[in-house]
């Protein structure tokens, strides 16, 4: 049914995407699939449904008797050890043995390569652990007064072992270790063991393992501890690891593992479990905030970053909101008293859909999560493509002119009015032309005067960049504004008189000074140059242009720097146009721009053009910025679709949540029922839980993806150019998305609801 259902949900998508988006992006968009994806996607999902089915399985077979027919919660047995640093030596030795071991060495051997040997047989060491614990449970592993004759140790793992071949030869001998040790030790297990010998087996791993096995039948351990020290082990292996190579994702990785083991570790120890999940996990979202956005670098240095870090702060983030909502919700009760005490008669309905939820924190919080970290991916997406669209697309882009005529360098054009003319289209709607010739970034060498590194880690004297040579009917027409100017120029327009009055001068564009370290990515530039960022009223500096073919120099004085807009249409260094032809004689580049009347529509001179010159092509200044702004917001939209169907499988978990609320809660319904709960209430109630976990997931995600969109964007942490842009946040869509997933999980909890609200009240209360 779910492949079916895949494939319909995918032709229906593609459907809608090629309607509203394939035009605009220039693709023909359409479904194809394979046998092969087919059959492999049917085996994932049968597996996950197994591991689904498995897990709800061996839950099932270990409930209580008495308390599953008295609906009773479950009973834990009672823990001696519970508290004591006894306990916690023993959860930590577990955590070690049941593949802490195995995580540990392998990402050691990642760390230290040149001892990896070493860490991958430690590795080895770990493999019998897993099975330990799975085996200490079975009958197999039962002492011989509790041992039930003829049932045999699970042969499973040989037969995993033998269908993943030739990894599972690592199954085979770590499960074959593993029955081994049980069967030694099931019957010589001591009744208690001393912390130092567990502290011992800890750091002696062959020991550690030994002492597992020797571990009474039913003595209880706190995997959250367990795995937590695990975890913070790991974290700080990564935390040293990130901060020797300038990684953010190993440090702040590695930071978010340790913070949480010292909240299981606290919450172990009894130690006010709200307080300690609220505070632990304000301190991380404070550190998402600060590490992306730059702010711990007097600490640290500059880390660098990719698109891992996206996922990574997504999941850590909405984890972190998440464990905020659930542990503090009942703080809003009080004020839903307030509220509800207007409204009457649905208040008790109010106060019972805040309150439930908090019974059930695990499966409360997990969906929360679902739909919080989509809406996050949605929110953090749409926030960026509309910020970087205002700063790229906007009219600063056109820098006054209307049209671009790129010229055949076999074919130069010297003189545009008369070449027009002479084609036959009229010249009267232009108002102002200029040249441009250019030397592109591989037939031009600039000095790379602040010693920045190439993607291959040296320091080269020159570097690769583009050089724009602009004549002076571009310069003193040109309306290109500037993001910094040099000390003595009042205005942007005394920047270009000054370029068009002295061949010596020249403008940078934005690219050239964008900080390698960041969010954005790793220092790989190639061999471009790059300068160190500039601030509003530098003094004027000398830069060196040097002839890649005969090794001439030019020298240039840079006396401003155009904004990021400008990068659109012109990604070079401004120079005279003399100037250009004394430094690089051999690019032939050329480029015209023109300035048309008011009203005069670009798209059909720009048609015209085209059509009458056979040596040059035209194209509207405008149609291309609005063709990029439409591809731009065609791949969101597929994304949004993609992210969407994420949404949707959120939606319907919450669905199968308040369906399952109504058969777990049958005997609830009647009770209410019978202390004078009308209908209405009842489902009303139900809506109103269903509401509560959706517009907790809606609005984290919203929040900390505008957030930390804010924070990424004015921190220049995805670009040197957003940095003094400014920010503005697409209200409208944000608002679209979010009724739209609120108003559908709403929908999809109608129909629990109203079942619920006829439930019968003699039958429910009998109900066993």
């Amino acid at each position: 049914v779910g492949l079916v259902a895949g494939l319909g949900v995918t032709f229906v998508m593609m459907a809608v995407l090629e309607r509203a988006a394939a035009g605009e992006i220039g693709l023909d968009l359409s479904v194809t699939f394979t046998l092969r994806s087919l059959v492999v996607s049917f085996c994932l999902g049968l597996i996950a449904t197994f591991i689904v089915i498995f897990v709800s399985s061996w839950r099932a077979s270990r409930l209580n008797i008495v308390a599953a027919i008295r609906d009773l919660p479950e009973s834990h047995p009672l823990n001696p050890e519970r508290a004591t640093w006894l306990g916690y030596s023993r959860a930590v030795l577990n955590g070690v043995v049941a593949g802490g071991i195995t995580a540990i060495s392998l990402l050691a051997a990642l760390r230290f390569t040149e001892q990896a040997p070493l860490f991958l047989v430690a590795a080895l060491v770990g493999l019998p652990g897993p099975w330990l614990g799975m085996l200490r449970g079975h009958n197999f592993g039962a002492p011989a007064g509790d041992r039930k004759p003829g049932e045999r140790a699970p042969a499973w793992p040989f037969i995993l072992g033998v269908f993943t071949f030739p990894f599972g030869l690592l199954i085979i001998a770590g499960y074959s270790l593993a029955l081994l040790l049980v069967r030694l030790t099931r019957d010589r297990k001591p009744e208690s063991m001393p912390s130092w010998l567990l502290i011992l087996g800890i750091v002696l791993a062959p020991l550690g393992v030994v002492l597992s096995a020797l571990q009474t039948r039913g003595r209880a351990v706190a995997w959250s501890v367990a795995f937590g020290t695990v975890g913070a082990v790991m974290g700080a292996l990564m935390v040293q690891w990130g901060l020797e190579s300038n990684e953010m994702f190993l440090f702040a990785g590695g930071v978010s593992l340790v913070l949480f083991w010292a909240a299981a570790t606290l919450r172990y120890f009894h130690i006010h479990e709200r307080l300690t999940f609220t505070a632990v996990s304000a301190g991380l979202l404070t550190l998402w905030y600060l590490v992306p956005g730059k702010k711990l670098e007097w600490l640290v240095g500059p880390l660098e970053g990719d698109i891992e870090m996206f996922f990574l702060s997504g999941v850590a983030m909405v984890t972190c909101g998440v464990f905020i909502v659930v542990y503090n919700a009942d703080v809003t009760l009080p004020v839903v008293e307030r509220l509800g005490s207007r409204f009457g008669r649905i208040m008790p309905a109010m106060k019972t859909a805040v309150a439930y939820p908090l019974t059930s924190r695990f499966r409360t919080g997990m969906t929360m999560a679902m739909i919080g970290l989509i809406m996050f991916a949605l929110v953090v997406n749409s926030t960026l493509n509309s910020n970087f669209e205002r700063v790229f697309l906007n009219d600063d882009a056109r820098g006054g002119w209307d049209v671009q005529l790129l010229v055949n360098p076999n074919n130069p054009i010297t003189d545009l009015p008369a070449t027009i003319s002479s084609a036959g289209v009229d010249t009267g709607p232009i108002t102002a032309i200029g040249e441009n010739r250019i030397a592109y970034a591989f037939e031009a060498e600039v000095q790379n005067r602040d010693r920045i590194e190439n993607s291959d880690g040296e320091v080269k004297e020159f570097g690769q960049f583009a050089v724009l040579g602009a004549d002076r009917g571009f310069l003193l027409n040109t309306d290109l504004p500037m993001k910094v100017r040099a000390a003595g120029f009042e205005n942007d327009r005394a920047i270009w008189e000054a370029l068009a009055a002295n061949p010596a001068l020249a403008v940078l564009p934005a690219q050239i000074t964008a900080e390698p370290e960041g969010f954005e990515g790793p220092a790989g530039f190639g061999d471009l140059v790059r300068l160190n960022p500039l601030t509003d009223g530098f003094e004027p500096f000398t830069l060196d242009l040097r002839d890649p073919g005969s090794g001439t120099i030019t020298t240039v004085t840079v006396i401003g720097q155009v904004k990021e807009a400008g990068a659109t249409f012109w990604p070079g260094i401004f120079v005279a146009k003399e100037t250009l032809a004394t430094a690089y004689p051999d690019a032939k580049g050329q480029a015209y721009f023109l300035s048309l009347e008011p009203g005069t529509s670009s798209r059909d001179y720009a048609k015209s053009l085209e059509s009458a010159l056979v040596t040059a092509s035209a194209e509207s200044l405008q149609k291309v910025l609005d063709d990029q702004q439409a591809t731009s917001n065609a791949f969101m939209l597929v994304f949004q679709g993609f992210m969407g169907l994420g949404l949707i499988v959120g939606i319907a978990a919450l669905g199968v949540v308040a369906s399952r609320a109504v058969v777990e809660r049958r005997q609830q319904i009647g009770m209410l029922r019978a202390i004078g709960y009308k209908r209405g209430m009842v489902a009303l109630s139900f809506l109103l839980e269903s509401g509560f976990v959706a517009a907790s997931g809606v609005l984290l995600g919203l929040l900390l993806g505008v957030s930390l969109s804010w924070v990424l964007f004015t921190s220049g942490s995805v670009g040197q150019e957003s940095k003094d842009a400014g920010f503005t946040v697409p209200w409208l869509s944000l608002a679209g998305i979010s009724v739209l997933a609120f108003g559908a999980s709403m929908l999809m909890t109608f129909l629990p609801a109203r079942s619920a609200s006829r439930v019968p009240v003699a039958e429910a209360l009998r109900y066993e």
